[in-house]
């Protein structure tokens, strides 16, 4: 192992990795408040979000010769021999260390994975291995923030909403503890933190009679590279090791790849290829889980058409369509996430290669990579956008089935309504019939005070004639014709608001046939 001077800051750093991030070199953008807090949540969220059981950290490294080396770290211990950690306890005083803490140059690549089973389930790496890794590499504690949306202590992913995009720059008058010659670091450096989701297929069971569901999956994303030596770290969140995946095929171990780092812009160059191919992962399955949720609503859509006249609507059919408005909403809030991090990502490397203090050297070259990059990731964007357009479509159709389904109801109600109209037409129209036959006769008696009946009292004349013939002729005379003139008048004045109904309708028919046509 070489042997080289350190910068004192960084060796006390690195020995005190157990307290990260509160000792590292460079902590300018966070205040020791800011930095306590951080360090308090990372042991509270240790026991969920991270796993000392089946240690397991892939890694793949690019050598000086171009080669890519590829090894699992499956303990603290070797992970500090890979590191190049050669100290050791002091025998009399443990809190001491002798030996070197590093010896091993950093390589010219180096990708790290930090997987898990799911998103719900720890990280297969131990706290003390994280701090070890984190401190070793002056990463910044802003990637804690991406790491805990993993390890749920729910058991659901309920970070789903979570999306951010982060950078730290230094390009110039770097901390004295940040440049170790040995160790290739000059100092100046750029650090980019984001996330992404995509969705894939779970498929079915089947025997259990479960079918074929999909699963939006986030990685975490972590990236620094040095503008000096063109040495880059990648440092990925990755569930399924689905990332890793893509690396292999992007950087395989069959291959010599030196011509891909061997100056500042071709490893520049490359490290803006690793994050097209993350955009790439980022678009996999929404094309077809789109489609998916579409046949789901035409599906929906026939129902209504065909059994929503006839009978009441399916409670679980209403569940349905809520569970389809539920995962569009959740794909548009994704996919427009994903499209705003990667115009971050974007915008970040256009400002970067303008920087005054950006490597004169490395500019021209640099700047056409980014131009040619950029120009990719646009194309992403697009699609991104064009799949939320598709989505936020679905979700229009979606608000109409239900709107067809609360139409129902309110069809049902007002027919319920017009019935009880109905009845209670009838029986005004009975009242209105009594009332026209006796208020004409009512009326005649009130005013002539006729008498044809008249009952006498005890004191009356035993037997005397009551009834007038005279007074039920002059009743009847005054009355019947009363009566007629009543009715006629009635039904005349009910028959003209009739025809003026009538003629209105007609206009209306003229005017618009078709709606008319379609409603006969």
């Amino acid at each position: 192992m070489a042997q080289f001077i350190l910068p004192g800051e960084f060796a006390e750093s690195y020995k005190a990795f157990e307290k990260y991030p509160l000792k590292l070199v460079s902590n300018e953008s966070h205040s020791i408040l800011e930095l306590k807090t951080i360090c308090k949540r990372l042991r509270e969220r240790a026991q969920s979000l991270l796993s000392d059981q089946n240690t397991r950290i892939p890694v793949k490294d690019v050598a000086d010769d171009g080669t890519a080396l590829k090894t699992n770290i499956c303990s603290d211990d070797d992970l500090k021999f890979w590191l190049g950690d050669a100290s050791i306890p002091d025998s009399q005083d443990s809190s001491r260390q002798t030996g070197q803490v590093a010896t091993k140059p950093d390589p010219r690549c180096r990708f790290i994975s930090l997987v898990n089973d799911s998103v719900t389930h720890p990280l297969k790496i131990s706290l003390k291995s994280l701090q070890r890794l984190l401190a070793y590499h002056q990463v910044s504690p802003l990637f804690l923030d991406f790491l805990d949306v993993y390890g749920s202590q729910w058991a659901k992913d309920r970070e789903l909403r979570f999306s951010s995009f982060r950078t730290e720059t230094c390009l110039i008058n770097s901390e004295a503890g940040s440049i170790v010659d040995g160790l290739r670091r000059s100092g100046r450096r750029y650090q980019v933190f984001y996330n992404l989701k995509s969705v894939s297929e779970k498929p079915g069971n089947a025997q259990s009679g479960i079918e074929l569901s999909w699963k939006i999956r986030q990685s975490a994303f972590h990236h620094q590279f040095d503008v000096g030596t063109g040495t880059q770290l990648w440092i990925f969140g990755d569930p399924h090791e689905a990332i890793k995946e893509r690396i292999s095929n992007l950087i395989p171990e069959q291959r010599n790849h030196l011509p891909k780092f061997d100056t500042v812009p071709a490893s520049f160059k490359t490290s803006l290829d690793v994050h097209l191919d993350i955009g790439h992962w980022s678009m996999t399955g929404w094309r077809r889980y789109i489609a998916y949720l579409e046949e789901r609503v035409e599906k929906l859509k026939l129902y209504y058409l065909e059994m929503g006249r006839q009978s009441p609507i399916d409670t679980d059919v209403l569940i349905e369509v809520q569970g389809c408005e539920d995962k569009t909403n959740e794909t548009i809030m994704t996919l427009e996430s994903n499209a705003d991090n990667l115009e971050s990502l974007s915008r970040f490397y256009s400002e970067l290669v303008q920087d005054e203090n950006f490597p004169a050297k490395e500019r021209d070259a640099c700047i056409k990579a980014v131009k040619k990059a950029c120009s990719r990731i646009r194309e992403l964007v697009y699609e991104t956008r064009m799949q939320v357009r598709r989505a936020k479509i679905l979700f229009i159709q979606l608000i109409q089935s239900k709107a067809a389904s609360r139409a129902e109801g309110l069809s049902a109600t007002m027919w319920r309504q017009a019935e009880n109209s109905a009845q209670e037409t009838i029986a005004m129209r009975v009242i209105t019939v009594v009332t026209l036959l006796y208020l004409p006769p009512t009326f005649v008696s009130t005013l002539f005070s006729t008498d044809i009946v008249k009952y006498q009292g005890d004191d009356g004349p035993s037997g005397a004639e009551m009834f007038s013939w005279m007074a039920l002729q002059r009743w009847l005379q005054v009355s019947l014709p009363l009566m007629l003139v009543t009715v006629l008048a009635t039904f005349g004045w009910v028959w003209f608001d009739g025809l003026k109904v009538k003629a209105k309708a007609k206009r209306l028919e003229a005017e618009f046939p078709d709606v008319f046509q379609s409603s006969k």
